[in-house]
């Protein structure tokens, strides 16, 4: 799921990549989100925070099974994508 494009962002014409450190649990499901650098604009930053929220991921293994660990998503925002 992508996440939304926040309209005030939009109409103001702002775009940019947050890049999101995430912990990823056993189950691939995400704990805990963190800004490691900033879009630029707040909203674009809680929008790609929300989205990431809701994501599922691989989780990573070892030779005893799944394992959770941290990861560096980017999450990109420009005008004309389709939300």
């Amino acid at each position: 799921m992508r996440p939304v494009y926040p309209e005030s962002a939009r109409r103001a014409g702002i775009q940019g990549t947050t890049l999101l450190r995430i912990h990823i649990e056993t189950d691939g499901r995400v704990s805990d989100v963190n800004v490691e650098r900033s879009a630029g604009h707040q909203s674009l930053d809680q929008a790609a925070a929300d989205a990431v929220r809701r994501w599922r991921f691989e989780p990573a293994l070892s030779s005893a099974g799944p394992v959770s660990m941290w990861a560096l998503v980017p999450v990109e925002f420009r005008i004309g994508d389709r939300d």
